[in-house]
């Protein structure tokens, strides 16, 4: 059972970034790992799948913007997309908005943020 966190998007954020640094100076069994992010705030279903083996899932539209916003930082260079949603409720100082795109399956443009100091999280670095 999740727990429940008044500054999920801020600790989700502050993870994210400390995930991004550690594969930047870390090795994994002696391989380097290339790693893009994409976080969003919203509802989700979760639950558990599988016959005797169970895997925990999570199913809805926040899952699938997080996913495409993963997938976007190729496209805009950066590591870490971060969703207006999460932005908001993160209430963090140091996000910065990268674009303002078309998601596919949703009207209109939204914007998307990094952390400040996006060279630090552009990808290839």
């Amino acid at each position: 059972m999740p727990i429940a966190d008044q500054n999920h998007a801020g600790r989700t954020i502050e993870c994210a970034r400390k995930i991004l640094q550690t594969a930047d100076t870390e090795t994994f069994g002696g391989t380097e790992l290339s790693l893009r992010i994409g976080i969003n705030t919203g509802s989700v279903i979760a639950g558990n799948v599988g016959g005797g083996r169970q895997n925990s899932t999570v199913h809805g539209d926040a899952v699938n913007l997080a996913a495409r916003l993963e997938s976007m930082n190729k496209e805009l260079g950066t590591r870490l997309l971060i969703s207006e949603s999460t932005a908001l409720a993160a209430g963090r100082d140091d996000l910065t908005e990268v674009a303002r795109v078309q998601v596919r399956g949703l009207s209109g443009e939204r914007p998307v943020f990094t952390v400040l100091a996006p060279h630090a999280l552009a990808a290839g670095d």
